[in-house]
């Protein structure tokens, strides 16, 4: 991925799906921590993708960064971390499954034609993130939980 991938894709990616996965268990950060955020994922992503070329095991590792950054940054503890990466990440993938999935079967396209040309996969990036916007307004405006933080006790 180029360096522009990772500013256009994935910063605007991992703020919505943190947002997500924070407001579902309870925890409101302000958008300064969100970007904190964002960018020390996106950092850390680089790392593990373009530095150490550890494609596959990246999966696990970004995970990890998440929950430590969520940790830190907001200062929650440890559960709650993991599972507001948790949960963020899943929202993320259905939300990538569906919306490449759909482009897939319509365009009549494998995923590896779909990425090599960047124009439909910045759009089909960008479709999925819309989504994850609609899921966050949602969740935003109802004020929906899983998880009341406040009942989560630090081990």
């Amino acid at each position: 991925m180029s360096i522009i991938s990772y500013i256009l894709i994935t910063i605007p990616e991992i703020l919505i799906t943190s947002f997500i996965g924070l407001q579902l268990v309870g925890v409101k950060g302000r958008f300064g921590d969100y970007l904190k955020i964002a960018l020390l994922y996106t950092f850390g992503l680089w790392l593990t993708r373009e530095v150490f070329n550890l494609y596959g095991l990246h999966f696990l590792l970004v995970l990890a960064i998440l929950v430590l950054v969520f940790k830190f940054i907001l200062r929650i503890n440890w559960l709650l971390s993991f599972l507001a990466t948790i949960i963020g990440f899943m929202i993320l993938g259905i939300s990538e499954t569906i919306t490449f999935n759909l482009a897939s079967g319509l365009l009549e396209l494998t995923f590896d034609e779909i990425r090599s040309n960047t124009f439909l996969f910045y759009l089909l990036a960008y479709l999925s993130q819309a989504f994850l916007v609609v899921i966050g307004g949602i969740i935003y405006r109802y004020n929906y939980r899983l998880i009341d933080s406040s009942t989560v006790k630090s081990p």
